[in-house]
């Protein structure tokens, strides 16, 4: 978190963080930290899907929905 601080648009920090939040069950922390993610790299398919994925997780059904009929 604090390298982001740094460097906030840094993909491959923000994907190891999404995983770790992910891992240790904090899922809204992973759905939104994806989300900006997606936004730094909107054609990376497993973005989109890391999305759809963790918004299930965040109780966010129609997001997931959503999301994954992009992939």
């Amino acid at each position: 978190e604090r390298y982001l601080e740094k460097i906030p648009n840094n993909k491959r920090a923000l994907s190891q963080l999404t995983t770790l939040y992910y891992e240790t069950k904090r899922y809204d922390k992973a759905y939104h930290t994806v989300i900006d993610l997606c936004s730094i790299d909107s054609t990376n398919y497993k973005n989109w899907f890391n999305l759809s994925w963790y918004a299930l997780f965040a109780n966010k059904p129609q997001v997931a929905i959503q999301t994954a009929q992009k992939t």
